[in-house]
């Protein structure tokens, strides 16, 4: 099962719609998880939604917009490994 995927924006003001490479931040953020193999999971939703999934939970900072893809994958392996949080 894929694990789920949140870039959040909140508090942030403008930041994380600046571009990069001609893109906003918060979309070169959901690409790099997307690419990792995560579903983005809307970040409205009630966090107890997200508990009850069960599912390995990647947030991705979208100020941190080039973080590359296989970091992510690697994280996200080495959380499903050992039931870990990962930084």
């Amino acid at each position: 099962m894929h694990p789920l995927g949140i870039v959040p924006t909140d508090g942030r003001e403008a930041l994380p719609y600046a571009l990069v490479h001609g893109e906003s931040l918060v979309a070169a953020a959901s690409w790099a998880l997307t690419t990792a193999g995560a579903e983005l999971f809307d970040y409205s939703v009630p966090f107890e939604t997200v508990q009850e999934a069960g599912r390995v939970l990647v947030i991705h900072d979208p100020l941190c917009p080039l973080t590359p893809a296989a970091f992510i994958e690697q994280a996200i392996e080495e959380c499903e490994q050992t039931g870990a949080v990962v930084v």
